[in-house]
């Protein structure tokens, strides 16, 4: 991986053995998924973001299932095997991705999965398919994690149209390779190398589970010890229906746009949050938080995306970059620390996660008020 910056693994016995309960997980899933597209409670919705909340049905499923926490263990046991060194690694939960048929809200961009926060890191993206693909998922630039490239990177995407960085890449020596993945390997590269998703331009529901495993834990999703990951036996998997999920979803996101209509100012707003907090279930809790990041990142055009990015964080911390995304939303300092002085009275911040966050936020905006004191207690899953 040094050389090119990725590389495939063969699935060991054990491994494609996970993968493939882990796949017919998700088939059976896209069936009730489909059922849901024709049922009323999805088609006489008003919501303009109704698409986003049903893919979030499917990617909170698969997330909290036995069989991706199954396949993420065994097959971080895989790569420790091969490179002992990640032992004492940091490892994400599950995140899944999930492509409709020509679906142009998940194709990607060049980008690279670099974190500075997590230190050294690599991303390991999987297919979750019984078929293989017709279409390149994922494409790569070998090469492209080098110091030098990545300056240049970094330079190009401030002056260049998206459109001209594959030609300035090219310019370099750096030349794409599509990859049509097998659904027996997963795919590893080093988190500064540069690489995109694809449109899915076949006629299936494409899914992949992406996990980072870095020297520092993710700062903005639970995290375990990759060692402590490989020894663990059991798992609190949740089991969703995909219908009444939808239902779930659709009335608190609902409800939380209410509330967002009805509060006199922000810190009325993270109280009435709170408040309706109380009236959801803790599995639902963990789904809800997980999805309301993805329909704020997905549609941070609308009014109430940056209430939704709030409340993501304050339902449950899944995915607490929508405090961060908030956070970075404020034009007047003064106003995030409202904030952050309002969550203070729900919140003591006592997670390395939290503190990365808002250590990273405070220095950003040069904030003499530390929030909030070093914390080496990690938000695991």
């Amino acid at each position: 991986m040094r050389r090119n910056g990725w590389f495939e693994i063969a699935h060991m016995e054990k491994t494609l053995h996970a993968h493939s309960e882990l796949a017919e997980k998700k088939e059976k899933l896209i069936k009730e998924f489909i059922s849901l597209k024709k049922s009323h409670a999805y088609i006489d919705s008003t919501l303009p973001y109704k698409n986003e909340i049903a893919k979030s049905c499917i990617r909170s499923s698969l997330r909290y299932s036995s069989e991706a926490m199954e396949f993420t263990k065994v097959l971080v046991g895989d790569i420790l095997e091969r490179n002992p060194e990640y032992s004492k690694y940091y490892v994400n939960m599950p995140y899944i991705l999930f492509h409709l048929p020509n679906d142009k809200s998940e194709q990607g961009n060049i980008h690279n999965d670099t974190i500075k926060e997590c230190q050294n890191s690599i991303t390991v993206w999987t297919p979750i398919n019984t078929f293989k693909n017709t279409y390149p998922s994922i494409s790569i630039f070998p090469r492209s994690h080098s110091f030098l490239i990545n300056i240049c990177y970094r330079l190009a995407t401030k002056f260049l149209p998206k459109m001209q960085l594959e030609n300035l890449l090219k310019k370099t020596g750096i030349k794409r390779v599509d990859v049509y993945p097998s659904i027996s390997s997963s795919y590893i590269w080093d988190s500064n190398l540069l690489h995109m998703g694809n449109l899915n331009s076949s006629e299936n529901y494409h899914c992949a589970l992406v996990v980072r495993i870095s020297k520092k834990p993710l700062y903005y999703e639970p995290s375990v010890e990759c060692k402590s990951l490989d020894q663990r036996t059991n798992f609190e998997s949740i089991e969703f229906n995909i219908l009444e999920l939808y239902k779930n979803f659709s009335k608190h996101i609902e409800s939380i746009e209410k509330i967002s209509c009805e509060s006199l100012n922000i810190e009325r707003f993270i109280s009435n949050v709170y408040e309706h907090r109380k009236l959801i279930g803790l599995e639902t809790r963990k789904a809800l938080s997980f999805a309301l990041s993805l329909v704020a990142q997905r549609h941070h055009d609308l009014p109430n995306s940056n209430y939704f990015d709030l409340a993501s964080y304050i339902i449950e911390k899944e995915n607490i970059v929508g405090l961060e995304r908030y956070l970075n939303k404020c034009s007047d300092k003064k106003v995030a620390l409202k904030v952050l002085e309002k969550l203070s009275e729900f919140e003591s911040f006592d997670t390395y996660q939290e503190f990365t966050l808002l250590n990273k936020f405070q220095q950003s905006l040069n904030l003499d008020t530390v929030y909030p004191k070093k914390s080496n207690t990690i938000h695991a899953w």
